[in-house]
């Protein structure tokens, strides 16, 4: 009996630790493009998912595709003023927005420039700041 106490307490305690942490999100707005901008909309939305998924655990830092033309999605690209490639580093306490930036400008730099190095160095920095 004493065991089942001590383990339900555990998870219990773990459980409330957990909902109380931060959630970050990195979310990638995504419009229906035609085939040579889905190309690079694609390639860019790739090599973001990618850098997140690298270097941080799932349990810390998601990636999130947004569609923009989903009306589930209304909500959000009101906030975020959202167009295609717009990407915004969002950081949750319980289930509240208590931090955003917008690195569209910086996602915009890389579509240019393909330096894929600093890119990543600039997103890595942008999300630990958020966090």
């Amino acid at each position: 009996m004493r065991k089942k106490v001590l383990v339900t307490v555990f998870v219990l305690f773990f459980s409330i630790l957990s909902y109380s942490q931060a959630k970050i999100e990195v979310l990638y707005f995504k419009a229906d493009l035609t085939c040579c901008k889905a190309a690079a909309c694609n390639t860019l939305e790739g090599d973001i998912k990618a850098m997140v998924e690298e270097n941080y655990k799932s349990s810390e830092v998601v990636f999130k595709e947004v569609k923009i033309s989903d009306a589930a999605n209304a909500e959000l690209v009101k906030t975020y003023d959202a167009k295609s490639q717009t990407v915004v580093i969002v950081k949750y306490k319980k289930s509240k927005v208590q931090k955003s930036e917008n690195i569209s400008q910086e996602v915009k730099q890389y579509a240019f420039d393909k330096n894929k190095d600093a890119f990543k160095k600039t997103l890595l920095a942008k999300i630990d700041g958020i966090i």
